[in-house]
């Protein structure tokens, strides 16, 4: 069993993957900056966001808050 299988506890991906489809995040549970430069862009997503919409050559990146537990 390698370590990612022992840190998510499962012994097969496709478990974990069931899970993690179950989750549901409300419209509170993301992180939403914005960006109007190509500069901006990359930066948001070398920090793991992904372009949700955009309006008015705004860009509306998003991505899901961390969990704490």
């Amino acid at each position: 069993m390698s370590a990612r299988e022992k840190a998510l506890r499962h012994r097969v991906i496709q478990s974990t993957m069931k899970y993690i489809g179950l989750l549901e995040f409300k419209d509170d549970d993301w992180e939403v900056p914005t960006a109007t430069t190509v500069e901006e862009i990359k930066h948001l997503a070398s920090l793991g966001y992904q372009k949700f919409d955009e309006f008015q050559s705004v860009h509306v990146l998003r991505k899901p808050q961390k969990f704490v537990v």
